[in-house]
């Protein structure tokens, strides 16, 4: 069918609707939904309707490519971002979106905004992880519409937000810690390294100090200059740290898997086994975490990018709602690294 022939009432049949909300849709106007709207753009396309300049979201004035804004040290271990990244082009490409990965260092001048970004080849920015907060003002004060997905900013950035209950989730684990018996517990993790470590740190402690009582006494270990970006020697020197303390533990709760697993290695370099010598568990539920048999709290990232996705697609349509925060719920998962003590 040529475009010529493609009328309003012809978009509005195929879609069993009234000719005034296929108009209303393609100007952009009140009074209908954002799923419809979408349905409306997309028959037109797809028919070959000459869409209005004013149409907001329209072909014409759509790139239909989403930016990635991502730490390049990351990208060296995908561990746990690469399934956030697969899932969030999964659901783009439903959207009928293309993904450009725009990789970024520590500290970004002006200058190095990303090209794609700089010259407007995308429809609106995903920042994922610890992007500073001078690019997030940037790409922020570009227009475009901006949904960080499990970052780190400023309290003043007010930003439409995706991450994992974290709090909650590292809560959870060590009451589950505490319940199998363990009352000399240790966590490693930086919580200056994102807020989702500060967010496990006060987890844990929130869930020691509400299980303590004249019965319970909680020993607890706090290492906190362990980062998620982290080797094997500095688990060997937290390992130090918590074997010669006065109490050992019986039990180390890690910030993410990656610093568990380091620390299973370091353990198994000393002769230690774990569970039978201290229980370890980790937080994130990588894939490389079950080889292990590690305990771990399943951060959902496949969920973490289906609402990162729709808060983006509802950004582009309603630029003046106030920001939100959305935390997706954990699930722990219970392995074979947690020793139950009598």
């Amino acid at each position: 069918m040529s475009s010529a022939k493609i009328t309003l009432q012809v978009i509005a049949d195929q879609l069993k609707v009234s000719k005034t909300l296929v108009s209303r849709a393609l100007l952009g106007k009140y009074g209908v939904s954002d799923e419809m709207r979408k349905n409306i753009l997309r028959t037109a396309i797809e028919l070959g309707y000459p869409l209005p300049a004013k149409t907001k979201g329209s072909a014409a004035d759509l790139t239909r490519n989403i930016a990635i804004v991502i730490p390049r040290s990351f990208l060296s271990d995908l561990s746990y971002w690469g399934a956030v990244l697969s899932a969030l082009e999964a659901e783009l490409q439903q959207e009928g979106y293309c993904m450009i990965l725009a990789p970024v260092g520590p500290e970004i001048e002006e200058a190095e905004l990303p090209t794609s970004i700089k010259e407007r080849k995308v429809d609106g920015v995903f920042l994922l992880g610890n992007v500073a907060d001078s690019l997030n003002v940037q790409i922020i004060n570009t227009g475009l519409p901006v949904v960080m997905v499990d970052g780190h900013s400023s309290h003043d950035l007010k930003i439409d937000h995706v991450l994992a209950d974290n709090f909650n989730g590292m809560a959870d684990m060590t009451t589950y810690v505490l319940q199998a018996g363990h009352r000399r517990v240790a966590y490693i993790g930086d919580p200056a390294f994102s807020l989702s470590f500060a967010e496990r740190l006060r987890g844990f402690q929130f869930a020691v100090n509400h299980f303590a009582n004249e019965q319970n006494v909680i020993n607890t270990t706090v290492i906190s200059d362990i980062s998620g970006e982290h080797n094997i020697n500095n688990l060997e020197q937290a390992l130090n740290i918590l074997l010669s303390a006065p109490i050992k533990p019986t039990a180390v709760l890690c910030a993410n898997d990656s610093i568990a697993i380091n620390l299973l290695l370091a353990l198994k370099s000393r002769g230690l086994k774990c569970p039978e010598d201290i229980s370890v568990t980790g937080f994130d539920n990588i894939n490389s975490s079950e080889p292990y048999a590690l305990a771990s709290v399943d951060a959902g990232k496949q969920d973490i990018a289906a609402h990162a996705v729709q808060l983006l697609m509802q950004r582009m349509h309603h630029r003046q709602r106030r920001p939100c925060t959305l935390y997706v719920t954990t699930e722990l998962v219970d392995r074979r690294s947690i020793a139950k003590i009598d």
